[in-house]
């Protein structure tokens, strides 16, 4: 006979493998979902500068040779 009919490799895996896979598409769902009901608080977002680059809030970092003439 060429071929046999025992399976090649660990068993268990066959099993765990995708129960293992399955909690990870649950798990990674369950926390998309919490993330998008969680509002953001515009309390905690007052007290820090908005970060855009080389403007910080208004102030122009560098000095004046560093920026080209409009």
């Amino acid at each position: 006979m060429l071929a046999e009919a025992s399976p090649v490799g660990d068993t268990y895996l066959l099993i765990i493998g995708p129960i293992v896979v399955a909690l990870a598409i649950v798990l990674w769902i369950t926390m998309t979902i919490r993330a998008a009901k969680r509002r953001a608080r515009a309390d905690k977002a007052r007290d820090t500068l908005p970060h855009r680059g080389p403007v910080q809030g208004g102030v122009i970092e560098g000095s004046p040779s560093q920026r080209r003439p409009s």
